[in-house]
């Protein structure tokens, strides 16, 4: 347990550092996000699978 705090308290200390990029991308996003949902062709359903492929692939690869 203590490290994974010690973990998660080093990403905060990085993060204090680099708040401000942090916050743009996060701000990116959610435009992104919103300029994707706001089309009205988007076929959210064919890309889900793909993507959750995609994660499932990488998590595994991760983990080994």
């Amino acid at each position: 347990m203590y490290e994974i705090w010690l973990v998660m308290n080093i990403v905060w200390e990085i993060a204090l550092g680099i708040w401000p990029l942090l916050l743009a991308a996060a701000l990116l996003w959610a435009v992104l996000m919103i300029v994707a949902l706001r089309r009205p062709g988007a076929s959210w359903g064919r890309g889900m699978w793909h993507a959750l492929a995609a994660g499932v692939a990488v998590a595994v690869l991760a983990f080994f």
